[in-house]
């Protein structure tokens, strides 16, 4: 569904395809897709599939994302000496740079960079690795309310290069748009409007939220 949400004309891709880049096994992506032709999601005409109620589409998986996925993601929450998260991000940024790692920033700090109106004091990344020894290099201690909270990342996808983009490197905005209505605070569902307006509004085919 994801993978769908960002790339509307994923849905001509084979199977196979749609499992490899979506990084899930071809059968469970066998049981999604067939789910949703059976409601009509997708729909086939002329042998072409079409992606449908995209709108809709899109709110199943933001509950899905807050529900049983984003819970099965979490590595961890840790604390860090730094004064703000941007000398947290940098440190990550060197970290991984160094060691040839992905990582992506989400929530409040990748809003920032995409629309300049709020960042807010937590930072959540997902990466692909986090060792004990990168824990060390970063000088984070877990800590059950930390205010940096680390996600595994699920799908090569993830990443994302937007135009005029930071340093650092930043998730899909759907993510962002996710992990802003999951804070809930009314700052981050107010930059989660614009995240939406700007970036997925034209995926979805339509004006208004």
């Amino acid at each position: 569904m994801f993978l769908l949400l960002i790339d509307p004309t994923a849905v001509q891709l084979s199977y196979r395809d749609l499992a490899y880049r979506s990084g899930v096994a071809l059968g469970s992506a066998a049981v999604v897709l067939d789910e949703l032709k059976a409601k009509a999601f997708i729909t086939t005409s002329d042998k072409r599939r079409s992606l449908t109620r995209r709108r809709e589409l899109l709110d199943l998986w933001i509950t899905g994302y807050s529900g049983p996925l984003r819970p099965r993601l979490l590595s961890g929450t840790f604390e860090a000496p730094d004064r703000d998260s941007d000398e947290t991000m940098q440190r990550v940024h060197s970290v991984f740079s160094r060691r040839d790692l992905d990582y992506a920033t989400t929530g409040g700090f990748a809003a920032d960079i995409l629309t300049r109106h709020y960042r807010g004091r937590d930072l959540t990344i997902f990466t692909s690795k986090l060792s004990p020894e990168m824990l060390k290099e970063l000088r984070w201690l877990p800590a059950r309310t930390g205010r940096i909270a680390v996600l595994r990342m699920f799908a090569p996808t993830i990443l994302w290069s937007p135009v005029g983009a930071s340093t650092y490197k930043v998730a899909r905005p759907l993510l962002v748009y996710a992990e802003l209505l999951h804070g809930g605070s009314e700052r981050e569902r107010e930059t989660a409007q614009i995240i939406y307006a700007e970036h997925l509004a034209p995926l979805l085919d339509v004006d208004t939220v």
